[in-house]
């Protein structure tokens, strides 16, 4: 996955909360999960799990255009904005620290 895509409504739900709330920490988890066909049902595996940090969406921003065969809009974003699962917690704190310098 070479660029990662968030609705325009998702983006503006986000900085819409952000802007009521005042600056706050905060971080969007992408999670990939996989459907594998087990009859007579079906269940759901997690492949991987990644985060970021608003301001790292920021800075990774690629620019907004339509999907392909939707109508919708979609902003578009470096996935080098993520982080994997394996990251220790101490990156969190970086992340607040950088909160903090702006408040």
């Amino acid at each position: 996955m070479n660029e990662f895509q968030l609705d325009h409504g998702d983006v503006d739900d986000i900085l819409a909360v952000v802007a009521r709330e005042g600056n706050l920490p905060v971080y969007l988890f992408h999670a990939q999960v996989m459907d594998r066909a087990e009859p007579p049902t079906v269940r759901f595996v997690g492949l991987g799990l990644w985060w970021t940090d608003l301001f790292s969406m920021s800075e990774q921003y690629l620019g907004s255009r339509r999907r392909p065969l939707e109508t919708k809009m979609a902003a578009y974003y470096n996935t080098g904005m993520f982080v994997s699962q394996q990251t220790s917690l101490s990156t969190l704190s970086l992340v607040d620290q950088r909160v903090s310098a702006h408040v």
